[in-house]
């Protein structure tokens, strides 16, 4: 059954977040066909009731007691496609002021540590304790989301030089994510190969750890080069092509 599931990329025993991935990635041209004709007060009202349902509902379910499962994964990759879609198609100036973007990360990430810290050390059953944690306790924390898209703008206003090697590993790092990290596989790679309770406790603990890590990324690197290199043969069939143009006749209406 595991072999079965873990070949199974969305409703199998694969990563979380790369099913979530996928499945956005197979709705996205009927969200952005839906989206188009949206007005900006439409867009706005359409973001504010997934909001509603991704972050604000998980905020109220630690101060109520009573969680409503009306999130998920998937939702949160809509809610930050929306976001970033009003973002692109109505700038808001001060998002391109560099100076309120470092230091709103900053201080998002301060209250992040200082909470967290105080979390650690406090009754983890206090009822307010626990309010205030709702806001920084995974990635539908309201103060993650606004982090993330504030870190992503400060790049976004960077011009960086292109660099092709850089650009080249690029290409292998979400299969490295798929690999090393497989809800199936981590367990075997960490505990049977790499055995890394045996030598967690020992003097050379952070040297293992780094050639561990450097050799397992280099591997999963491999790997997925040789996947690249057979699906750009796959793709080079006329079969696949010609599933490939149904397909964009059946969602895009070409």
């Amino acid at each position: 059954r595991k072999i079965i599931s873990s070949l199974l990329p969305i409703g199998g025993n694969s990563h979380g977040f790369a099913a979530s991935y996928l499945l956005f990635y197979l709705l996205f041209p009927f969200i952005q066909k839906g989206i188009v004709e949206l007005g900006k007060k439409q867009l706005l009202f359409l973001i504010a009731l997934v909001f509603y349902a991704q972050v604000v509902e998980q905020i109220l379910s630690k101060f109520l007691g009573y969680v409503q499962p009306i999130f998920s994964e998937i939702q949160l990759f809509i809610l930050m496609f929306l976001i970033l879609r009003y973002l692109k198609k109505y700038p808001i100036k001060i998002l391109n002021n560099s100076f309120f973007l470092v230091f709103g990360f900053f201080l998002i990430y301060i209250y992040i540590f200082l909470t967290n810290f105080v979390f650690y050390y406090k009754d983890r059953t206090n009822i307010y304790l626990n309010f205030i944690m709702s806001l920084t306790i995974d990635e539908s924390s309201l103060l993650y989301i606004i982090g993330g898209i504030l870190f992503f703008c400060i790049f976004k206003n960077i011009t960086l030089k292109t660099n092709t090697t850089i650009n080249k590993i690029a290409t292998f790092t979400f299969g490295v994510l798929l690999i090393h990290d497989h809800n199936f596989f981590r367990y075997v790679l960490w505990n049977n190969i790499n055995q890394v309770k045996s030598w967690f406790n020992t003097d050379y603990f952070l040297l293992l750890l780094l050639v561990t890590v450097i050799s397992i990324f280099i591997a999963c690197c491999f790997i997925d080069y040789c996947r690249q290199q057979v699906e750009k043969k796959i793709i080079k069939t006329g079969f696949f092509i010609d599933v490939s143009t149904k397909m964009d006749k059946l969602i895009l209406g070409r």
